[in-house]
Parts: C-alpha cells; sequence; structure tokens
C-alpha cells in the first residue's frame, strides 16, 4: 500500500529505484540526451614485442597449413611456363585457330546485328501495311 500524500509517479519512481541495479541507462531512456563516449588513453603494452609475436605466430601458421598439404600429396608446380607457351603457340603455327580470340565474337555479333535487324525490319513493315 502506497504512503499517503504519494502519487502514481513516486509510486513508479520507486519501482524503478528497486529495479534500478539490474537495469543499464541507455540512450532510448534518454531521449535528447547524448551517449558519453569513455575516454581513457591506450595502455602501454610491449607493442614491439607483440608485432614480432604475431609475425612468428603467422609464420608457424603458414609452415603447418604448407606441410599439412605436403602431407596430403601436393607439390608446388608452375602452369606457366615457356614450354607450355611453346605447345600452345606450335598449335596456332599448324593453323589450329587463327590466333585471335576476338575473331569468334565478332563473327558471333555480326550474326547477332544480322538478325536484330531482320527482325526489327520486318516488324517494321508489318506495321506500315497495317497503317495503310
Amino acid at each position: 500500500m502506497d504512503a499517503p500524500g504519494m502519487n502514481d509517479a513516486d509510486a513508479d519512481q520507486r519501482d524503478a529505484d528497486e529495479h534500478a541495479i539490474h537495469r543499464r541507462e541507455t540512450a532510448s531512456d534518454r531521449p535528447g540526451v547524448a551517449q558519453p563516449v569513455p575516454k581513457r588513453p591506450v595502455p602501454v603494452q610491449p607493442w614491439n614485442r607483440i608485432f614480432v609475436g604475431m609475425l612468428v605466430m603467422f609464420a608457424l601458421l603458414l609452415g603447418a597449413w604448407e606441410w599439412y598439404w605436403r602431407d596430403y600429396g601436393v607439390t608446388p608446380s608452375t602452369r606457366n611456363t615457356d614450354g607450355l607457351w611453346a605447345i600452345q603457340r606450335r598449335r596456332i603455327d599448324n593453323g589450329e585457330g587463327d590466333g585471335n580470340i576476338r575473331s569468334p565474337i565478332i563473327i558471333e555479333l555480326i550474326k547477332y546485328q544480322s538478325f536484330i535487324c531482320t527482325k526489327i525490319g520486318a516488324a517494321v513493315r508489318d506495321r506500315t501495311q497495317n497503317i495503310g
């Protein structure tokens, strides 16, 4: 039961005070009031040792990754060698393809343009015949 002379707002405030330890005040609880920005200095740390430790950790992880794949049976290889270039060049020199990658694209573009022009021309012709 409320004390004499207490209104509902006082009772609500008292209930809020009882549960205040479980609540965190946020910006939504205080409209129009900006959140405070905590200001604190960067703690003094041995940043040089941390950086070196990070590099050592990176090297160890990279080495473990390499060891894992070598143990799996994968070996380093190069896919782009002078020998492979010579093989492809020899194929082109012997007449396989014309050596120009753009030729098939240009041929397809010409076919597409002629097809579209034919369709557009037929559509225009049909519409003009229906008008007259």
